[in-house]
């Protein structure tokens, strides 16, 4: 069994060497919706 913080370790390790466009696809991927209110802004991942 893999910790969260693991995974997210091993995601950013492999995202850095992906291209622009694939980093780009794999975001639209895990983000829902950036709500941006001109000074803050919040970043909802599907299924959270």
């Amino acid at each position: 069994v893999i910790s969260v913080k693991d995974a997210l370790s091993v995601i950013n390790s492999a995202f850095d060497s992906l291209t622009v466009f694939q980093q780009r696809d794999k975001l639209k991927i895990i983000i829902d919706k950036i709500l941006w209110d001109g000074e803050n802004i919040d970043i909802l991942l599907r299924g959270a």
